[in-house]
């Protein structure tokens, strides 16, 4: 795409396109009009903007919306907030539960799937600003930039490799919650493992706080990582009046590593002020439900597309699946989970200018991909692929045992697909009675 950007995508094209394969190509490859059918990836890319929750997919990704300060990186087909407010445009972090808060062992992010796993959205929100529901937090998040072409070619961060949210900005309990990794797939239609080789193993995040106090870590942080061997209590520097970096030093991709922080900070002669970007999204989305009657609490049924119902249903029987449609165990062992590190008990907060920063910057040699693999990881998220179709067609088949009417196979495969990403709302599909028959 010479006339969209100068850079060489990491790998270099054809290795830059991540599709899926059989079986998930006889789905993902039902668009006739559609040229790719997956991925098709650019470079590690840092984004900063106002974040809202999106969905829980029902490849068993969390989605995330992201609103960028700038707009950099959006397409047409990125979609917005609300309908009809380009200006509310976002780009969509995501990445694989399984992968990632599965193997959480912190007690913020514990908490956050298992709200998660209730589909309350106003829940969920609530977690992510609990102190002030008229602000939108803002993030920070790295991860593989691309186009979804399952998904009428818009932009996304998939795989996220870093994510930091911050849930409170108080001088007195400034608190972010962080995960890292260097590896990660891209969901449903795709097959690859994208390992990434950043410099020595490190992945830094800058948290912004245009602010002149000085700040101290709070004994209530949180750590927890895969390899405590390697994997120690982050670097911490503060940038006066820019913000603070967080350096975490990971084990090689292969492995597969995790760390995650819930880090309190505390300010002294704190001078923030809070940018308005975190704040127009939430206020516009608001003002839109509003005017058209509805309620806060509605937007997560109208956000809520027939691939997130249908993939929230298949969670919440998964345990009540006849044996019949069931794949046996994989093979491999799990993941293993992250282990609770205690947080030092003084944390050094290194002070640097802004003029180090760029040095350091300066000298760092730029992310890039080791060649994509599939992995065990890749593996078992197949089996899980399979095994939700299996569980799909179970409700069909409930629902011809029972004499009751199946959705027809046009609003059943618009079930699957989620390059079609159309909203259809529960009662079109007749599909409550199903989850009652299989329990």
């Amino acid at each position: 795409m010479p006339g969209c950007t100068d850079q060489i995508p990491s790998p270099p094209p054809p290795k830059n396109i991540d599709v899926a394969v059989f079986p998930n190509i006889l789905i993902c490859g039902l668009d006739p009009l559609a040229k790719v059918h997956g991925h098709v990836n650019w470079l590690p890319a840092t984004y900063t903007g106002a974040i809202q929750w999106w969905n829980f997919a029902a490849d068993f990704d969390y989605n995330f919306a992201l609103l960028p300060g700038d707009y950099q990186g959006l397409t047409k087909y990125n979609m917005e907030l609300t309908n009809g407010n380009p200006a509310l445009r976002f780009i969509e972090p995501e990445f694989d539960s399984n992968e990632t808060v599965a193997r959480f062992t912190t007690a913020w992010w514990t908490k956050f799937a298992q709200t998660v796993d209730m589909g309350n959205y106003a829940a969920i929100e609530a977690m992510l600003s609990p102190g002030d529901p008229t602000r939108t937090p803002q993030a920070v998040v790295t991860g593989l930039f691309g186009l979804d072409c399952e998904h009428d070619c818009r932009s996304e961060i998939h795989p996220v490799y870093a994510l930091a949210i911050e849930i409170d900005d108080s001088a007195g309990d400034n608190t972010w919650a962080i995960f890292v990794r260097n590896w990660g797939n891209e969901g449903f239609c795709s097959a690859l493992d994208h390992q990434m080789d950043f410099d020595q193993n490190q992945v830094k995040l800058f948290l912004p706080r245009l602010s002149n106090g000085t700040s101290a870590v709070l004994a209530s942080t949180e750590f927890a990582a895969t390899d405590t061997s390697v994997t120690t209590f982050p670097a911490i520097t503060q940038v006066q009046g820019q913000g603070t970096e967080v350096k975490f030093t990971l084990p090689g991709p292969q492995q597969h590593p995790l760390a995650e922080l819930v880090l309190h900070l505390q300010w002294t002669g704190d001078t923030y002020k809070r940018p308005k970007v975190l704040i127009r999204s939430l206020t516009a989305a608001m003002a839109s439900l509003q005017a058209s009657g509805e309620s806060p609490g509605s937007r997560s049924v109208e956000t809520q597309n027939a691939e997130s119902y249908l993939g929230q249903l298949y969670r919440s029987k998964l345990n009540a699946v006849p044996q019949s449609f069931k794949l046996p165990a994989p093979a491999t062992a799990a993941p293993p989970k992250t282990a609770r590190v205690a947080v030092p008990r003084t944390v050094r907060v290194k002070k640097a200018s802004t003029k180090d920063m760029e040095s350091e910057l300066q000298s760092t040699k730029l992310p890039s991909e080791v060649m994509p693999s599939s992995s065990t990881i890749a593996v078992d998220k197949l089996r899980r692929d399979c095994e939700y179709r299996s569980w799909a067609n179970s409700v069909l088949l409930h629902h011809a045992a029972l004499g009751q009417s199946a959705p027809s196979v046009f609003d059943f495969l618009k079930a699957l697909i989620a390059a079609r990403n159309v909203s259809i709302f529960r009662s079109s599909f007749a599909i409550e009675s199903s989850a009652s028959s299989i329990a």
